[in-house]
């Protein structure tokens, strides 16, 4: 004993080393996804770059539920549409395909395929993660789709990468700019005609913001935002609707190099603008999407106050400008004035809510009878609120420096790496059959398709023709407005290029973080410097370099 005692107190230091490094192996082999029964499935990694750790737009995808209408769709393809292919297999001499695992991934796909780790079946991604990753070192362990016919062409278009069509878009939003029109008459003194609304300029906004800050009313508020500034930057190169070639970019020139087993991103920048975006700085009725606490702060949450002219945000955040004047109280179960409705905007009178399941039903029992028949007080869920401050929101083109009537498209796709294992052809199989049953019109829940499902619960457009039709047909409020204006057609996006995502990464952790934050000037924040200073995009996992 007295002996242990001695070794304790000479080698105490060692003996920490050696239960830290224990207890570190543990952990990385418990935290490595090598586990042996995921192994035998294929895997789909939710990733937390394109969406949330919870809430609906999880929840449908993997959610358990009796009923196929609230499951999520890799549910109900393991429950139902599985078992149905495995018997028909089964009746021809053939194995059983194992089920679809899906699962919350919190790393980053690069960082993974950086640091070796077994690479997911099937991975939601945004159009620019397919071209990075497709020239790193998984560049052969990429999986190629079949060009869809369901899918619109175009957007089929901006997941192809060197004539390979290495994923497939399933939802789709636009960077849009919304617009609140009594603010607009207020300040100008006109009404603003939203069948024919004008095409901005940057010489056009910052007018407005004169007009602005010169109204009592309105002084000292903030008037205008930005939710995406490379989005802004990127759109303002193009000259045209459809692809915005980064090769001919104003202020962005890209080229890739390979050397060796290295993947050199060199980049070439000059940043334009930079006056239009101090002067808007400057004028103290500016803001940006900021990050606190971890979380980014939306302009919309200081446009729903009313006072806030425009701001450029993505359709997808559109739920989030609407505030009614009234809402239902769960637990009386009685409609009650919403103290966070904006101040100096009427209320309306109640309509009905098309979209109430006692609504439906009524409208199918009577087809022939005007809605002036229904009795909405019998439901209070049959009810709609109205109120000027949402009658007052539209959504109108984004402002560029020479105008235009471009949307700058963006959204989530369906991408993956090929199938490894001693199973490996029966989890290819799998993925084959999940992807025709993930696109499949026929198969139709509560909320259509199971496309439709999921684009839904985020707030997203459906990809395919079919959905896109479905959705147009369910549209209302300021969504309505949005598919007005047709943002299909009047859309622009970014031809494909690995050091696109590096790029953005690198403009949007300079405008939080020090442009919007220190009101240093545009241009002595966006230079290379800073580049290499403030952001990982000069030495990204020893795998990309930055060239000035």
């Amino acid at each position: 004993m007295k002996k242990l005692r001695v070794w304790l107190m000479t080698s105490w230091r060692w003996l920490i080393v050696i239960i830290f490094l224990v207890t570190g192996l543990g952990l990385v082999l418990a935290f490595t996804p090598f586990h042996p029964v995921l192994d035998e499935r294929p895997l789909l990694a939710l990733n937390s770059d394109v969406m949330a750790s919870a809430g609906r737009a999880k929840d449908a995808w993997i959610k358990e539920d009796s009923d196929p209408n609230n499951a999520g769709i890799v549910n109900n393809f393991n429950e139902i549409e599985l078992p149905k292919i495995n018997e028909q297999r089964k009746s021809q001499g053939l194995k059983e395909i194992p089920q679809l695992y899906a699962y919350w991934e919190p790393k980053n796909t690069y960082t993974k395929i950086s640091a070796g780790y077994q690479l997911p079946d099937l991975y939601l991604t945004r159009a620019s993660g397919v071209a990075q990753y497709s020239t790193s070192q998984a560049s052969s362990q990429m999986r190629t789709f079949d060009a869809n016919g369901k899918i619109n062409k175009t957007l089929l278009s901006e997941y192809n990468y060197k004539d390979m069509q290495y994923g497939l878009p399933l939802f789709k939003s636009y960077d849009i700019t919304v617009l609140n029109t009594k603010v607009y008459y207020d300040i100008t003194g006109q009404k603003f005609d939203t069948k024919n609304d004008p095409h901005f300029k940057y010489s056009d906004i910052l007018n407005l913001v004169e007009q602005y800050n010169s109204k009592d009313e309105y002084k000292g508020n903030i008037g205008f935002g930005l939710d995406d500034l490379p989005n802004q930057l990127y759109l303002n190169q193009s000259t045209g609707k459809g692809a915005i070639d980064p090769f001919n970019n104003q202020n962005f020139t890209f080229d890739v190099n390979k050397t060796g087993f290295r993947d050199n991103f060199d980049l070439k920048f000059n940043i334009k603008d930079a006056d239009y975006y101090d002067k808007m700085h400057e004028s103290g009725a500016f803001m940006g999407a900021i990050v606190k606490n971890g979380q980014k702060q939306y302009t919309s949450t200081e446009f729903k106050n009313g006072k806030m002219l425009m701001t450029s945000s993505s359709s997808a955040g559109l739920w989030a400008f609407s505030v009614d004047p009234f809402y239902l109280d769960k637990k009386t179960n009685r409609w009650v004035a919403n103290k966070a409705y904006p101040k100096d905007y009427k209320t309306g009178d109640m309509s009905i809510n098309k979209k109430s399941p006692n609504y439906i039903k009524w409208k199918s029992d009577h087809p022939n009878d005007p809605d002036s028949k229904y009795d909405i007080m019998g439901d209070p869920k049959s009810i709609k609120p109205n109120g000027e401050y949402n009658e007052s929101l539209t959504v109108v083109y984004n402002p560029t420096k020479n105008g235009g009537d471009r949307f700058y498209s963006q959204g989530l796709g369906l991408a993956g790496f090929k199938s490894v294992g001693k199973n490996a052809d029966l989890k290819e199989e799998t993925v084959k059959e999940f992807t025709k049953y993930l696109l499949d019109e026929k198969i139709t829940y509560k909320e259509g398709t199971n496309l439709n499902k999921a684009a839904n619960a985020a707030n997203y457009i459906p990809a395919t023709e079919f959905g896109y039709k479905q959705w147009e047909s369910k549209v209302y409020g300021i969504n309505k407005e949005l598919k007005n204006k047709d943002p299909l057609t009047n859309s622009a996006y970014q031809v494909n290029n690995p050091a696109d995502s590096f790029v953005r990464e690198a403009l949007g952790t300079l405008w939080i973080n020090n442009y919007l934050i220190n009101r240093s000037s545009f241009n002595e924040v966006f230079t290379y410097d800073n580049f290499k200073k403030y952001t990982n995009f000069g030495d990204l996992f020893n795998r990309s370099k930055i060239v000035q």
